[in-house]
């Protein structure tokens, strides 16, 4: 190849460069964090969110419980609350006591009714039941074995995971599975008298204690333990959202 010849390779590389260059004009090559690109280093871990079922999810109806599904009424907000749980693609399990089914007040096809209309309103994985039957079901809260089968469901670890609740059992239970955190909340009798019985304001997660909306937590006499108390479950679970980002 001669001076000429060379000189003509030269022109036609740089042309093909430029060209190739200008098709890349304003475009900015994507980030971890960008959502065409998936987010892979910045996608958080996913966490297990526990919720209670009566005075949690639903209106508190008082003993026996909700043993129709004509009783059935979703609390203000939850459904958008646990929307906004899942769309962060965390795993959410109802896990509740059902007692009215071992006492004979509550029949299996109410049961089903009842959670059938749970799950048509509110987003969740699985609706977990403990009926004290001999029927192959967990055993009651305060016990943990309801709240491990959940986890055992997502493939979870005890320490990723929250509870929601509104009863002494509800805590209990977490402290037991040796969950990351369990919340109280007052939207039921049930939580109203728990909150009253707790001591040791000191205990608990600062994040969740500054949440908006919350009190402190502390622990009742049998030790189980509460971060924090708020009023409703779309304010816990906002306070929860941001301590599991704090968290992972």
């Amino acid at each position: 190849m001669d001076a000429t010849q060379r000189g003509w390779a030269e022109e036609d590389r740089a042309d093909r460069r430029q060209a190739f260059e200008g098709a890349f004009d304003g475009w900015t090559a994507p980030t971890a964090s960008d959502d065409d690109y998936g987010g892979f280093a910045a996608r958080k871990k996913r966490w297990a969110f526990l919720l209670d079922r009566d005075g949690v999810l639903n209106r508190d109806v008082g003993s026996p419980g909700v043993v129709d599904v004509a009783d059935f009424e979703l609390l203000p907000g939850v459904a958008d609350a646990v929307a906004a749980v899942k769309a962060r693609g965390h795993a959410v399990a109802v896990v509740t006591n059902q007692s009215a089914r071992r006492k004979g007040l509550l029949s299996a096809r109410a049961l089903d009714a009842v959670h059938g209309a749970l799950r048509r309103a509110v987003d969740v994985d699985v609706v977990l039941a403990a009926t004290g039957l001999d029927d192959g079901s967990p055993a009651p809260k305060p016990s943990p074995a309801l709240l491990e089968a959940a986890l055992d469901r997502f493939g979870i670890r005890a320490d990723d995971a929250v509870l929601v609740g509104d009863a002494r059992t509800d805590l209990g239970a977490a402290s037991a599975a040796n969950l990351r955190a369990a919340v109280l909340v007052t939207s039921s009798p049930h939580g109203v008298r728990c909150e009253a019985e707790l001591a040791d304001r000191s205990f608990g997660h600062a994040a969740l204690a500054a949440a908006d909306g919350a009190r402190p937590g502390g622990v009742l006499a049998d030790g189980s333990r509460c971060a924090a108390v708020f009023p409703d479950l779309p304010l816990a679970l906002a306070g929860l959202l941001a301590f599991v980002d704090d968290a992972s």
